[in-house]
């Protein structure tokens, strides 16, 4: 065992420290108490969290957003779990290309994703909202198909199938014996895809329209004009949710322990 003081564990502080600092500084600002963006700020005060409360198109856009991450979640849990278990339990021809095509969405620049989704629904007439809803469960798919088939690795299949010997049918013995044993898996799966969707600004930069404007797009227009510390509480706000989802989680399943196995 290193002790605390050993050169490995200052270079991994250092290293913890230069990927912080920039949420740290932001954090910081948001509790200042001046209306310039000085840091360290020189008083405290929690009069930017009022008035991004008080913003009526800031928190439209923290409401769109959270919408959007908790619908797209929702869909790509349901189809990339269906793909999870015909990858994992599969045994077929083109098998890996599937899969490597499902994580296509990780390898190619969300902006250039964007113009294509921009393209394609401008020519389908589609509205602002289900563009976004389809193009964030694009992007969200790959995790939750790279992370289930992950879980379902861990499986052990024995208990499924000492289930169907004991009379039950192949859907219930994956309803009631092996999605159970998914569910952290699954919980991994969910706070990915809400992550990612929560904090895209790609998409919503060529897909929203002035009534589906997300919290990262707000944001971006919103400091074009204004160049207070109200943006730096609207970005602590997603910061404090991010955060929170992930403490529910390793509270929940140990997110940490279920990572480990997945390594």
């Amino acid at each position: 065992m290193r002790a605390p003081g050993s050169p490995l564990a200052c270079v991994n502080a250092a290293i913890y420290l230069f990927i912080l600092a920039p949420v740290i500084v932001v954090v910081a600002l948001a509790f200042s108490g001046t209306e310039s963006l000085a840091f360290p700020p020189s008083s405290l005060s929690l009069r930017w969290f009022a008035k991004f409360l008080s913003q009526a198109e800031l928190m439209s856009a923290l409401g769109t957003s959270l919408a959007l991450a908790a619908l797209s979640c929702a869909i790509s849990l349901s189809l990339g779990g269906l793909a999870a278990f015909g990858l994992a339990r599969g045994r077929f021809r083109g098998r890996g290309a599937v899969l490597n095509l499902l994580q296509t969405p990780l390898m190619v620049p969300q902006l250039v994703l964007a113009m294509g989704f921009l393209e394609y629904f401008a020519a389908l007439d589609v509205p602002s909202f289900p563009a976004l809803l389809l193009g964030h469960t694009v992007i969200t798919l790959p995790y939750v198909v790279r992370t289930m088939v992950a879980g379902l690795a861990s499986v052990d299949m024995l208990a499924e199938h000492a289930a169907v010997s004991l009379g039950a049918t192949r859907l219930q013995a994956i309803r009631q014996v092996t999605l159970p044993m998914l569910t952290n898996g699954m919980v991994a799966a969910v706070l990915f895809s809400f992550i990612v969707s929560f904090e895209n600004l790609p998409l919503a930069l060529f897909l929203s329209d002035p009534s589906s404007v997300t919290l990262p797009l707000q944001i971006y227009s919103y400091i074009q004009w204004v160049f207070d510390p109200t943006v730096a509480a609207a970005s602590t706000v997603q910061v404090l949710v991010v955060v929170l989802l992930v403490f529910a989680a390793e509270r929940a399943i140990g997110i940490s322990r279920f990572m480990g196995v997945m390594r």
